[in-house]
């Protein structure tokens, strides 16, 4: 029996079309990336004006600035959306902190770059490489993992002495991730 040439697939008018990437942000230590309208842009998270025109984007909104007092008179601005909080050095716009509080921002998933969400189990986020950072509570059990732990050359750990890192921490309240913040680190005291 002889094979027939099968002709090329074409898509007809009838054929679904392939939907686009759904939006969704992916934190690590080192960057914010977006994606949308099947790009994926990746914002260092050294960049604080990149972040917060991004979580606008998102949003649809931005909140105003509040300047906060106390903070080791550093000098930050915090913005903050329900679910979510940036703090920004005034001075030095690259100096940034964000807090995720919801496993979707106005319908955009937030995640780590392991896949870790809020509402993430801690046996989820244990399989990804996250171990204990803080039993707030002091039961026993770590209240704050850390996630994708990297050394930063030139720091002290204010815990152990050794390299610095900074991290992505997430918060915990029973056994599931209630909070996501980076870039954190254990080399100074914000």
């Amino acid at each position: 029996m002889r094979a027939r040439p099968v002709a090329p697939f074409a898509p007809t008018a009838s054929t679904p079309a392939q939907p686009s990437p759904a939006r969704e942000v992916v934190l690590s230590v080192e960057a914010f990336a977006y994606t949308h309208d099947d790009v994926t842009e990746t914002i260092s998270l050294d960049d604080g004006p990149g972040i917060l025109a991004a979580l606008e984007e998102i949003t649809g909104h931005a909140p105003p600035a509040v300047e906060l007092d106390g903070w080791y008179d550093r000098g930050l601005v915090e913005y903050e959306w329900p679910e979510v909080r940036v703090l920004m050095s005034v001075e030095d716009q690259s100096q940034v902190w964000i807090t995720v509080s919801a496993p979707e921002i106005d319908g955009v998933p937030f995640r780590t770059a392991e896949g870790i969400a809020v509402g993430s189990t801690r046996a989820d986020a244990v399989a990804a490489g996250a171990v204990d950072l803080w039993d707030e509570d002091q039961d026993g059990i770590a209240d704050h993992l850390q996630l994708g732990r990297h050394e930063v050359p030139g720091t002290t750990s204010l815990v152990t002495g050794e390299v610095g890192i900074l991290f992505v921490e997430l918060a915990v309240e029973d056994d599931v991730v209630s909070r996501i913040s980076a870039p954190m680190n254990d080399f100074s005291d914000i």
